[in-house]
């Protein structure tokens, strides 16, 4: 049950940092933008965005949301998401059939 809060909190943060970057308008190396600007510090769930190349450094601690980048990460996280979802229904059904 811990674990499904502190995964939905990473994702509330998640959503939360994209959204703050797409308002500024930082999509772009041409629109790089101060955290300050964005409204934004350097949270631990930042530094996993950057980590991942979702948010990227591009000069003078200036930085844009990689939108290919986060979109690609989101359809992994779907990926792993179903595929987990299949794998408890396939054991829900193999331990209901005996």
């Amino acid at each position: 049950m811990t674990s499904s809060i502190g995964a939905i909190i990473a994702s509330k943060n998640r959503r939360k940092i994209i959204s703050a970057f797409k308002k500024a308008g930082a999509v772009s190396p041409e629109n790089a933008k101060t955290l300050e600007v964005i409204g934004l510090s350097e949270s631990v769930m930042f530094k996993i965005q950057k980590m991942r190349g979702i948010i990227v450094e591009s000069d003078a601690k200036r930085f844009y949301l990689d939108e290919n980048q986060e979109a690609k990460s989101r359809r992994i996280r779907l990926l792993i998401l179903s595929v987990g979802i299949i794998v408890i229904m396939i054991l829900f059904f193999i331990s209901n059939s005996y």
